[in-house]
């Protein structure tokens, strides 16, 4: 994914109070810089570069209008999330609406899909199996050790041998009928800590969605993935695994 300031950073405006925490700590998991707005019609200035907009009913004008092309000057992608049909898109450049509830796999489907180039279209990503070009910040983890190669393998050992506990946990937990939210919360937090932002995201989605036995699968090749990007960058993990 570029670093560049321009490809991560995303306006979140005028969503509803119900879906906004979830999005800004999905895309903020992934890396994402967000900025919120309530009305981008309102104040003066000079607005940021933003790669993409997350846009929701409150950012309507009293016209019904959505006010992102008179404020940043310019097209800029827009996912529409729980935006009325009668709305006035004119120049926006949006590319999916999404409904309320969000479906939080099929959110994180379509960003990827609109900042990797590739617009995906609003129905995607149900599955919430969704590959990231980096599974893991492994930048992260150098400076949290110091740059301690010995003190990085160990954390990344530590990471996936919790993080499968916490697996094992969930469906345990399920297939006994108990509460495998928990559990998913561990691996969520663990997670966003370690760098691995996909796990992460699918974590919170299962901890918000519902531990389902689709959930589980997305989440255990996430691991896997995130897995094998760590161990071909430290070979010495493979007997590990």
């Amino acid at each position: 994914m570029d670093a560049s300031p321009a490809v991560r950073r995303i306006l979140l405006t005028g969503v509803t109070s119900s879906a906004r925490l979830l999005v800004r700590h999905v895309l903020q998991s992934l890396g994402y810089l967000v900025d919120e707005a309530a009305d981008l019609g309102a104040g003066a200035g000079t607005m940021p570069c933003y790669a993409l907009v997350v846009a929701g009913p409150r950012a309507l004008d009293d016209a019904g209008r959505l006010a992102v092309p008179a404020k940043l000057g310019r097209p800029v992608p827009t996912i529409l999330v729980g935006m009325p049909e009668t709305a006035r898109l004119d120049g926006t450049g949006w590319r999916a609406r999404l409904a309320e509830p969000l479906d939080l796999g099929e959110l994180l489907a379509t960003v990827r899909g609109i900042l990797d180039g590739d617009a995906a279209p609003s129905g995607a990503g149900q599955g919430e199996d969704l590959p990231a070009s980096d599974p893991v910040d492994l930048e992260r983890v150098r400076d949290f050790a110091g740059n301690d190669d010995d003190l990085v393998e160990e954390l990344i050992v530590l990471y996936f041998t919790t993080a499968r506990s916490y697996l094992a946990e969930m469906a345990a937990a399920r297939a006994a009928g108990a509460d495998p939210g928990r559990a998913a919360h561990a691996l969520k937090g663990a997670s966003a800590n370690f760098g691995a932002g996909e796990v992460a995201a699918l974590a919170l989605a299962a901890e918000t969605g519902g531990v389902t036995a689709e959930r589980i699968g997305a989440l255990e090749r996430a691991v896997e993935r995130a897995w094998s990007f760590v161990a071909a960058r430290h070979p010495g993990l493979r007997a590990s695994a």
